[in-house]
């Protein structure tokens, strides 16, 4: 299995819900610079990604 860590900003307050199958989601979007980005250019947005987490232990933990 490969995995990925990204360093985000949350820009949107996280979203919490059950499904009908009592499964817990949680969700919210997050900002983040390319690591290629170049200080030279001008600035460029930041790319935005949609994080969603399953299960009880994730959807549920707070940092």
């Amino acid at each position: 299995m490969n995995d990925c860590t990204i360093a985000i900003t949350i820009v949107a307050t996280p979203e919490y819900r059950h499904t009908c199958d009592g499964d817990h989601i949680a969700q919210c979007l997050g900002t983040f610079y390319s690591p290629h980005h170049n200080e030279k250019d001008a600035s460029p947005p930041p790319s935005t990604i949609k994080v969603v987490a399953w299960g009880e232990n994730l959807a549920t933990q707070r940092a």
